[in-house]
């Protein structure tokens, strides 16, 4: 289980724009592939759980966005 206050650190820290790809990404269904990017390296520093994928030759397929991740996103950040 990931500590709230992370989360809501995590969140806080973000650009609008990183905001809406993570509720693209949280919306997927799982497995939630991410690119290596600045959104990802976001969650690794906020010591959010990934799941690193085994590579298929596609870059958004080398990081996962788990459940809990993605419940918190959906539920905050859901665009109207």
């Amino acid at each position: 289980m990931i500590a709230q206050q992370n989360l809501q650190s995590w969140w806080a820290g973000l650009t609008s724009e990183q905001r809406g790809r993570a509720v693209i990404v949280a919306s997927r269904p799982a497995p939630r592939g991410m690119l290596i990017d600045d959104l990802t390296a976001s969650m690794i520093q906020a010591a959010l759980p990934t799941s690193r994928q085994i590579w298929t030759g596609q870059p958004e397929h080398l990081v996962e966005m788990l459940d809990d991740v993605a419940e918190f996103v959906l539920g905050v950040g859901r665009v109207p």
